[in-house]
């Protein structure tokens, strides 16, 4: 379950822009914690269903990267091992969300990029960057998903590897 959750969150940091930084060294210090990013090289990451990471995710200022919209295979990265117990952490300056009700508030307030289903809170509706034309269960997330791919360029080159897939 958390290694599909990893999985989820870093496809949506890739979504929104987001990036894998290394992080500080405080952590690695504790027992049991390990870096998965050297700050130099995709060692340890891949694309998903490859065995390395396309050629469009660079490493540069310690940060890894989707180096999109030049027609380089990038696909989902992923780390090579599973993990059980995790810690991630996003920047909200480069974070998307979508919510619809009162808990999600402080999400939205705090993200670069918010959204709600029409049908959302009209508290949330008031606060949010964009509403979707479509209702919650009827479309809304695909709709906004489509509008993040296409905002950042990758929606056609994102269509033709699915359709493509072997």
């Amino acid at each position: 379950m958390q290694s599909i959750l990893l999985y989820s969150l870093v496809s949506f940091a890739i979504l929104t822009g987001g990036n894998v930084k290394k992080s500080d060294k405080s952590l690695e210090n504790q027992k049991g914690w390990i870096s998965l990013f050297d700050g130099k090289t995709t060692k340890g990451w891949h694309s998903y269903g490859k065995p390395t990471a396309g050629e469009a995710w660079k490493v540069e200022d310690g940060t890894i990267h989707l180096d999109a919209g030049k027609g380089l295979s990038a696909g989902d990265l992923v780390t090579n091992e599973s993990f059980d117990n995790f810690d991630l952490k996003l920047d909200w300056k480069q974070a998307a969300c979508m919510g619809d009700d009162w808990p999600d508030l402080q999400m939205i307030i705090k993200a670069a990029f918010s959204c709600a289903p029409q049908n959302g809170h009209h508290e949330v509706l008031s606060r949010v960057d964009y509403v979707t034309l479509k209702k919650g269960g009827e479309g809304a997330l695909r709709e906004f998903c489509d509008l993040l791919l296409k905002a950042k360029g990758r929606y056609i080159d994102l269509l033709n590897d699915a359709l493509n897939e072997n």
